[in-house]
């Protein structure tokens, strides 16, 4: 579990800083296409930090071994898939 969560982690942070790239490179480009790259860039943003923090969650209940934090976990990764 501990592994799983790590890649999740480094895929969020990957997310993170695409959405952050393409948010301050390409900001010349939002005003020709209007707000939907603007938009999705955010977009990018925030489900890099949703995997970032069940990541962070999910690495501590399989380190601590609390079984309540890991159900919730899994539980909220099947909603999302």
């Amino acid at each position: 579990m501990r592994y799983v969560c790590v890649n999740w982690q480094v895929l969020g942070l990957i997310l993170i800083a695409g959405g952050s790239v393409l948010q301050a490179v390409y900001k010349d480009y939002f005003a020709f296409f209007g707000n939907d790259v603007n938009s999705t860039a955010i977009f990018v943003i925030i489900i890099g930090i949703i995997c970032t923090i069940l990541s962070f969650f999910g690495c501590c209940g399989a380190i601590k071994e609390n079984h309540f934090m890991l159900i919730t976990v899994i539980f909220i990764y099947r909603n999302i898939i």
